[in-house]
């Protein structure tokens, strides 16, 4: 080690400690195996460390192949298997990502990241730790860690584009605890898709009580059971799509019309007869 490099590397401990001395807390730098490369850039302030790295500051955990640290702004960007347990036990991965271990700021290419049970995976994420927000393009959201979840959130949705997912859906889930005739079950028998339902008076009214994609109401063993079937028998999923066709024409709005104007037929008609 030369001594230009020697000088760099006294100055960046000593920013390091001025920092922890200011904090409370230390950075701490350290190859898995023992033996990390070091480079030092005195004009910049930036330390490079290559050779799978472990990067410890407060509860921050960051580990990566190659790490660069801004002694000033406490920004560092990881490369290579980068995964990054962040305050509150969250965690994330990626090939690329820049985390700020003063302002806790996040920002990545690809990337995944979760706190159980929860998971999360897109691209361009940038986060805000005032409001506690993060911003993906792409993302998914699952409640298993996984590199393709089946669980996808689009966020709020205009009403003819929800429409459009239904059609294409294999089946909806309504999972509700209490609700009378929802609109979002006929839509879907509508569109040709099969519903999974929870079994409360609103559903079973719309879809019979011989119905056989029911499950009870928070019960979410059950409601997998039911999904898992799904995805194994392709006649249960026909047999759904059946029963579901067959309540179809309750629905048309020409049936709902008529069925609402001689409900208020036989109502005029009652109040008539009374003295």
């Amino acid at each position: 080690m030369n001594c230009r490099l020697l000088l760099g590397l006294l100055a960046f401990l000593c920013c390091l400690a001025a920092q922890a001395q200011d904090t409370n807390r230390g950075i701490v730098i350290r190859a898995e195996d023992g033996k990390g490369l070091l480079t030092f850039d005195p004009k910049t302030g930036i330390a490079t460390y290559s050779g799978r790295l472990i990067v410890e500051y407060g509860q921050s955990v960051l580990n990566a192949d190659i790490v660069q640290v801004d002694k000033d702004t406490g920004e560092a960007f990881a490369t290579g298997n980068v995964i990054l347990q962040s305050e509150g036990g969250r965690l994330w991965r990626g090939d690329k990502l820049s985390y700020n271990f003063k302002t806790k700021v996040i920002a990545g290419d690809t990337f995944r990241a979760g706190q159980p049970p929860y998971f999360v995976s897109g691209t361009n994420l940038i986060t805000d730790p005032t409001n506690h927000t993060y911003v993906a393009t792409n993302a998914y959201f699952t409640s298993d860690d996984n590199a393709q979840p089946n669980y996808r959130w689009h966020g709020a949705l205009p009403h003819a584009a929800t429409l459009r997912r239904i059609q294409r859906a294999q089946v909806l889930v309504h999972p509700s605890a209490m609700e009378g005739g929802a609109h979002v079950v006929m839509e879907a028998i509508l569109c040709g898709t099969p519903v999974l339902a929870s079994r409360i008076s609103g559903n079973v009214g719309m879809l019979g009580r011989d119905y056989r994609g029911y499950f009870e109401p928070g019960d979410a063993a059950g409601l997998a059971a039911l999904l898992q079937r799904l995805r194994d028998d392709p006649a249960m999923l026909q047999g759904l799509c059946a029963q579901c066709d067959q309540r179809s024409p309750l629905f048309e709005p020409a049936r709902e019309q008529a069925t609402l104007n001689n409900v208020i037929a036989q109502l005029l008609e009652t109040s008539r007869e009374r003295p």
